[in-house]
C-alpha cells in the first residue's frame, strides 16, 4: 500500500508526487488512525514521544509499551495518539533547532492531559543538540530557545537522541502535517510560543552607527554567510562536511541564532572579519590588561580565537607595558653551596667618607678582606685582586655587580688570563649579591667604630658567625688566629674540621633565608625566548619615567 511513498525515498528515483502518492499516503493516514491500531493510555505505564520538524511542519507521537512493565529491551510501542501542524510563515523562517524544540513544545501541549504530572516521559529527536541543551540550565541555554524550554518547565521529562530513520511515524507526520496551524494553548496564564522578533538578543542603540556598519559587514563576509545558511538549516550530523569557514564555530554550534541580520552566540554579538581590529581597539581604550579586557570583551561580542587576539594586544600594548604593575618578585634562588675555600667568592665597592673600599668575601669561609684602592678604576680593582688571588689562590667563581670597572676589556682580560669565571649579579638588584652586602656592612660598622680596622678584622674572623660551629679562621686556616686576647693553646694548632658540618650549616641557613623570604614573592616566571620583548623599571638615578 506505502511503496509508492517508498519508491520516492531511492536515490535514483525522482521525486515526482503524483495521485498514487497522494492515495497512498490518504491509506496510511486512515490505518494509523484506526482504533485497532491505537491503545489505550496507562497512566502507569511509561511514556515515548516521538517529535520531528520537518521544512514546514511538525508532528509528535505518543508511545507506550505493548506489555507492562516492560520484560525486554525489545519492547514494541504502541501509538496512543498522534498529532501534526502546519508551520506558521513566521515558523517556517526558524532556524532548524528552533523549529525541534517547538515540535517538542507542540507535543507536550497537545497532550498535557496526558503527560502533566508524570516522571518518566522520554523525548525521541533526530537533532542531537538537544540532548545537551536540555541537560544544561535554563539560563545557559540559547535565548532563542529560552521561551519556549520555559513553557515546558512544568513537565518532567529527558531528550534522548535517535536517527531520523528510526523515528517512522514523527518522519512521516511531519512531512504530511495538517494543512491548518494548530498549536493547543494549555491555559491562558502560559504563553506557548513566542514569534522569532521578540524571541532574539535585543541591542541598545540598534539603529546607531556601529550596527549599520557591522550589517553592512555581514552581508559580504563569507564566514558570517556560511554560518547563517548553517543556523537556517541546521547543522550536519559531521563536522567533515561542515564548510571550513565555519567550522571554529562547531563546539559552539547550539548557541549560535540569528536575527535582524546579524548572528549571535546566546547574548553576545558575532562579529565579522572586517570589522574585528576596530573592536579589539575599543575594547582596550582603558589599557587595563588581558584580565579587565576578556570579561568585558565576552560580555558583549564573539568571535572563534577573540581570547588570543586579546591577549596577544595587550601583551604587545605599549601604554599597558609602561603602567602595568610591576611583577612581584620571584621566589629566592640562592646560589649553590660551595664545597671548599676560595671556590666563590664576591666583590664589592662602596665609599665612605669620600674615600674608595674594595671588599672581597668568600662565600664558604664567610672570611672578608678589606682594600682603600687608590681610585675604583678597573687598574686598581684588578691589582688588589690579584693581590688575594696570589695570597689565598684563584677562585672558581668572582660574583661582583655591574659595574664599569667589572665590564671593561681589562677585566675580561683579567678573567681569561687567570682562567677563573666571572659573573655579574642583576642590575639594580642589589639582593641577588646579598652575601657581599652584608659583608660591606659589617665593613662600614668597623671603619666607623673601630681604632684599629686590623684589629677588629682579626677579632670578627675569630669569631664564629650565628649559626656555624667554626670561626672564619678555622675554616680557612684550620685553626684560630692568635689575638691580644688570653686563649688555649690548644685552639692555635692546626686540626681538621668537618667539611660535612659547614656544609650542611650553610645549607640549613640558606633554607631558612629562602623560605623568609617566599612569604612574600611570587611565582616563578617562564624564561623568555631570545628575541622577545620586555619592559624593565627605569634605573633609580634615571630622569625618565617611561
Amino acid at each position: 500500500m506505502v511503496r509508492p511513498l517508498r519508491d520516492l525515498t531511492h536515490i535514483d528515483q525522482k521525486f515526482l508526487w503524483a495521485d498514487q502518492h497522494t492515495e497512498a499516503l490518504r491509506q496510511a493516514k486512515e490505518l494509523v488512525s484506526q482504533a485497532p491500531c491505537l491503545r489505550y493510555f496507562d497512566v502507569k505505564a511509561p511514556v515515548v514521544l516521538q517529535v520531528d520538524a520537518s521544512e514546514y511542519g511538525l508532528c509528535a507521537a505518543l508511545l507506550q509499551p505493548a506489555t507492562y512493565p516492560l520484560n525486554s529491551s525489545d519492547t514494541l510501542w504502541q501509538p496512543v495518539a498522534y498529532s501534526s501542524s502546519s508551520l506558521s510563515p513566521t515558523e517556517q523562517r526558524y532556524a532548524q533547532i528552533e523549529k525541534e524544540t517547538l515540535a517538542i513544545v507542540h507535543a507536550f501541549h497537545k497532550f498535557d492531559q496526558l503527560l502533566f504530572g508524570k516522571s518518566d516521559v522520554v523525548v525521541h529527536s533526530d537533532y542531537k543538540p538537544l540532548e545537551t541543551i536540555f541537560k544544561r540550565p535554563l539560563a545557559s541555554a540559547p535565548r532563542c530557545l529560552q521561551s519556549m524550554m520555559l513553557t515546558l518547565q512544568r513537565y518532567t521529562f529527558c531528550v534522548e537522541y535517535h536517527k531520523g530513520s528510526t523515528l517512522h511515524v514523527a518522519d512521516t507526520l511531519s512531512r504530511a502535517p495538517l494543512p491548518t496551524t494548530t498549536h493547543k494553548q494549555v491555559h491562558d496564564e502560559v504563553v506557548y510560543r513566542v514569534e522569532f522578533e521578540t524571541d532574539t538578543p535585543q541591542l541598545s542603540g540598534s539603529q546607531d552607527a556601529t550596527l549599520q556598519e557591522l550589517r553592512t559587514a555581514v552581508v559580504t563576509d563569507p564566514e558570517q554567510i556560511a554560518l547563517q545558511s548553517l543556523i537556517e538549516a541546521g547543522w550536519p550530523n559531521d563536522k567533515a562536511v561542515v564548510p571550513e569557514l565555519a567550522r571554529p564555530n562547531w563546539t559552539i554550534r547550539q548557541e549560535l541564532t540569528s536575527h535582524n541580520g546579524l548572528l549571535f552566540k546566546q547574548d553576545p554579538l558575532i562579529i565579522p572579519s572586517s570589522a574585528r581590529p576596530t573592536i579589539l581597539h575599543k575594547l582596550h581604550a582603558a589599557h587595563r590588561g588581558f584580565e579587565f579586557t576578556i570579561p568585558h570583551a565576552r560580555s558583549c561580542v564573539f568571535w572563534p580565537g577573540i581570547n588570543n587576539q586579546v591577549s596577544d594586544m595587550c601583551q604587545n600594548c605599549v601604554i599597558c607595558a609602561q603602567y602595568k604593575q610591576q611583577h612581584p618578585r620571584e621566589p629566592l634562588q640562592p646560589y649553590p653551596v660551595p664545597t671548599l675555600p676560595w671556590q666563590l667568592v664576591s666583590q664589592d665597592l662602596f665609599d665612605l667618607n669620600g674615600l674608595p673600599y674594595l671588599v672581597t668575601v668568600d662565600h664558604y669561609i664567610d672570611f672578608y678582606e678589606i682594600d682603600r684602592p687608590p681610585s675604583i678604576q678597573s687598574t686598581a680593582v684588578v691589582q688588589a685582586t690579584k693581590q688575594h688571588f696570589g695570597r689565598h689562590g684563584i677562585p672558581h667563581t668572582l660574583l661582583t655587580d655591574n659595574g664599569a670597572q667589572y665590564t671593561s676589556d681589562l677585566f675580561k682580560e683579567f678573567a681569561q688570563t687567570y682562567k677563573f669565571n666571572h659573573i655579574t649579579s642583576s642590575p639594580y638588584w642589589s639582593q641577588s649579591n646579598g652575601r657581599t652586602e652584608a659583608a660591606v656592612k659589617s665593613a662600614k660598622h668597623i671603619l666607623r667604630t673601630a681604632k684599629d680596622v686590623d684589629l677588629a678584622l682579626l677579632s670578627v674572623r675569630n669569631t664564629p658567625p650565628s649559626g656555624h660551629t667554626f670561626s672564619p679562621a678555622q675554616r680557612l686556616f684550620g685553626r684560630a688566629l692568635r689575638s691580644n686576647l688570653p686563649q688555649p693553646s690548644v685552639t692555635l694548632e692546626p686540626s681538621k674540621f668537618q667539611r660535612d658540618t659547614i656544609v650542611t650549616e650553610h645549607l640549613y641557613r640558606k633554607l631558612q633565608q629562602k623560605q623568609a623570604y617566599d612569604k612574600h614573592a611570587g611565582q616563578l616566571l617562564p624564561d623568555f625566548p631570545p628575541g622577545s620583548y620586555v619592559y624593565a623599571k627605569p634605573p633609580p638615578n634615571s630622569p625618565s619615567k617611561a
